[in-house]
């Protein structure tokens, strides 16, 4: 089962009648399909978020100052919202080389954790240094 098939397994359908036909067979086309399209996108090397954790976590147990590696890793935990293992890891990527971009990333972070004053101090650092 899916995580499309998990969020409406309780719903029945006299809930799916309320969307009307138009939501109804647009969410068939979406718990029929989906599954499909990921499996291919799996297939064609693209990896999920958790893949990507589970293989750069390797790379950095051998080179724990990978800062590519780091940053790869931060971006994952953030699209699956854990927000403090990226910005965690983006931190760690940060005493390695500064960079725009990975303080850009943090201040996003910060924002999704609601550390507005964490994140404006990034954005404003990410200005200043231009790269």
């Amino acid at each position: 089962m899916n995580g499309f098939q998990l969020m409406f397994r309780e719903y029945d359908t006299a809930r799916y009648a309320k969307l009307g036909l138009g939501g109804t067979i647009a969410l068939f086309l979406i718990l029929k399909f989906f599954p499909l399209a990921l499996d291919g996108m799996v297939a064609r090397g693209f990896a999920t978020s958790e893949d990507t954790i589970r293989q750069t976590t390797e790379v950095l147990r051998a080179n724990p100052n990978d800062f590519d590696a780091l940053v790869k890793r931060g971006y994952a935990y953030y699209t699956v919202t854990r927000c403090g293992k990226a910005i965690e890891d983006y931190t760690k990527a940060l005493a390695v080389r500064r960079s725009a971009d990975v303080l850009r990333k943090r201040a996003d972070a910060y924002e999704f954790a609601q550390q507005s004053q964490e994140a404006a101090k990034d954005r404003k650092e990410a200005a200043e240094l231009k790269n």
